[in-house]
């Protein structure tokens, strides 16, 4: 039973650092991705970034605060929007 709660806990902490992307210094952020943000976003204050590798491609989840929301909004290194999510209202 001990090995079985050894493995268990194994495979959730690689499967947890698989899926998890790495902090980046804002300064890090692609061109491509900076400009989708100023242009979508104008104003936009970054708050973080990470790059995440999904499934050989790579991705930027970046988080800022626009107007009166936190928004999460995950780039593909073109620029591209793939998700936007509201995190919460900035007050």
């Amino acid at each position: 039973m001990k090995t079985l709660l050894i493995s268990f806990t194994l495979i959730l902490a690689c499967n947890s650092t698989i899926y998890a992307g790495t902090p980046i210094a804002i300064i890090e952020i692609p061109d491509p991705v900076k400009k989708l943000i100023n242009e979508y976003f104008p104003g936009a204050k970054l708050i973080s970034a990470e790059r995440d590798n999904d499934n050989g491609k790579i991705e930027y989840e970046i988080i800022f605060r626009y107007k009166e929301i936190i928004l999460e909004v995950d780039v593909s290194s073109q620029g591209q929007v793939l998700d936007v999510e509201m995190k919460q209202r900035a007050y």
